[in-house]
């Protein structure tokens, strides 16, 4: 995975056939030379000449796409209009933020929620950030112990990050902040708050600014399988990790009854051999 706007490394991706050892070149990139648009980084990937021709060579296919430790921000904002909600402040109508000890926090992302009191009078957004940061992290062990997603808040701002296990399936996940009255009815609570980069609700889904970089094998069932143990390494600055769905299986295992994933066995009756006498 390479995060083409923090940093943007080398990339260097090689092949050693595990048959005769003859080593390939299949992806080299200087560092910074990628653009730090990932979608346009990703273009650049694909249609580079001589990642082309090598991976041609051995039999393999290199892919590139967008995705993996999605993220987004939640800004807490001192002062709002007389309603909670995420939008701009109207200049005259602004209220202090306050929520009372009993009133709700939370937030939900991807379909699962976190909510808890206040726990304390909070009047600052680095307050209410850091107790929203708290409720969510409480619950991981539990109701959102899978949501694919750690919460972090610092200086009034929530950081949503996907976890990099769940590789780009964190990408477009929907975020929303809970805002509630608690047990009393005496107070309101009053929270002002931005997701993403506008006060517009359009953009409040998880982006990721990296490129996840694959290579496959176009002869997976084989005992020369191309993506044997060891074949593809890369640079100290890029993680290769077999994916759990590399359809790999050898010569012996695609003779059976059957096999998953690799090429389906077959049955054959020898009796018709046996001559009756």
């Amino acid at each position: 995975m390479i995060d083409v706007m923090g940093g943007n490394p080398a990339i260097d991706l090689d092949h050693d056939n595990p048959i005769n050892s003859v080593a390939t070149d299949l992806l080299t990139i200087g560092a910074g030379t990628l653009n730090t648009n990932p979608t346009l980084a990703v273009d650049e990937i694909l249609a580079d000449a001589d990642m082309i021709a090598a991976s041609d060579v051995v039999d393999v296919t290199v892919g590139a796409y967008v995705g993996g430790e999605a993220s987004i921000t939640v800004t807490f904002g001192a002062t709002l209009t007389a309603t909670t909600t995420e939008g701009s402040v109207t200049a005259g109508t602004n209220s202090a933020t306050a929520v009372a000890t009993d009133d709700v926090l939370g937030i939900t992302i991807n379909g699962k929620t976190a909510t808890g009191t206040a726990g304390g009078s909070l009047t600052t957004a680095t307050a209410i950030a850091s107790r929203i940061a708290a409720i969510w992290t409480a619950a991981q062990a539990s109701t959102v112990s899978d949501s694919m997603f750690d919460v972090t808040a610092s200086s009034g701002v929530l950081t949503v990050s996907g976890m990099s296990r769940y590789g780009s399936a964190t990408s477009g996940k929907s975020v929303a902040v809970v805002v509630g009255t608690g047990t009393s009815t005496a107070t309101t609570p009053l929270v002002a708050y931005k997701i993403g980069y506008t006060t517009d609700a359009t953009d409040n889904t998880t982006a990721s600014t990296n490129v996840i970089i694959t290579v496959e094998s176009n002869d997976a069932g084989e005992d020369a399988d191309e993506l044997q143990a060891g074949a593809v390494t890369g640079n100290a600055s890029q993680a290769l990790t077999a994916s759990a769905t590399l359809d790999v299986a050898t010569a012996a295992d695609a003779t059976a009854d059957s096999t998953t994933p690799a090429v389906a066995g077959a049955s054959v009756n020898r009796l018709t051999w046996i001559s009756g006498s």
